[in-house]
């Protein structure tokens, strides 16, 4: 098994990052890898406090030294890149690890986000749980094509993608 440092959003939406997280961790282990999400395991009750600068500054740090034992590091982005996951993106890059940006499945992160009850593409990123700009003729809107603006998202493209193929 391949030994990899996982990265996705934590802050924020701290429960639905949660599950989004552990499923992710299933995505790794299903390809045959042995991930670690630090940030899952460091903000557990009783370990770290998140919202402490001075334990989150030494949850990251924790998580970092693993790094070295790592032989890739797999960035999982459906809801975005958030500036924790830029920092274990730079570190990765400054120790020579490879970085692979990842997506989960459509259906997976559609029914997660209906589970959190989150617009998926709004169109003008408000309330969106994704990092990205729309623009253009159409948006998605909880998987629903609306003729709004266009969106260069991961679950629009994929959308847009499945669209065509009918």
């Amino acid at each position: 098994m391949k030994r990899v440092i996982l990265e996705s959003p934590f802050a924020g939406e701290v429960e639905r990052n949660i599950q989004y997280a552990r499923l992710c961790l299933r995505d790794c282990l299903k390809r045959g890898e042995a991930p670690i999400a630090s940030h899952l395991l460091y903000t557990q009750p009783g370990v770290l406090d998140d919202d402490q600068p001075e334990e989150r500054r030494l949850g990251i740090e924790a998580g970092l030294v693993w790094g070295s034992l790592a032989e890739m590091t797999v960035v999982y982005a459906d809801f975005g890149i958030s500036k924790g996951m830029q920092y274990g993106i730079d570190h990765a890059k400054q120790e020579a690890r490879p970085v692979e940006i990842r997506y989960l499945s459509i259906d997976v992160v559609m029914n997660l986000a209906k589970r959190f009850a989150m617009t998926i593409c709004d169109g003008c990123n408000v309330n969106a749980p994704f990092e990205h700009r729309c623009h253009g003729d159409r948006a998605f809107i909880n998987g629903e094509r609306k003729p709004f603006k266009s969106c260069e998202c991961p679950i629009c493209r994929e959308q847009e993608r499945i669209i065509n193929q009918k």
